[in-house]
């Protein structure tokens, strides 16, 4: 009996977790999983929550988020330096 209520603790963390998600980041975890894209949020956890891999869903959730914030870091320094350099030409035409 305990194994039972330990495999509904299991999906009952993963459905707490999932639904921390947001639905981009579920169809991410849902192609990870190779379970279908389809559906509203509920359903796509209670596809995801079947499988009960909570430890590497996380994993790649917190991988996905850290390459996310890289990306946008870079986008903001980008913007950052168009914002200062502008279009100028940065050729020094006194040199030429």
């Amino acid at each position: 009996m305990s194994e039972i209520s330990n495999a509904s603790d299991i999906v009952d963390n993963t459905k707490q977790f999932l639904e921390t998600l947001s639905v981009p980041e579920l169809k991410n975890v849902c192609k990870m999983q190779k379970v279908g894209i389809w559906g509203n949020k509920k359903m796509m956890i209670d596809r995801l929550s079947k499988k009960g891999n909570t430890e590497e869903i996380k994993k790649f959730v917190t991988e996905t988020r850290i390459q996310n914030k890289m990306e946008r870091k870079r986008k903001e320094n980008e913007k950052k330096t168009k914002k200062n350099f502008g279009s100028k030409n940065l050729v020094n035409k006194d040199i030429i």
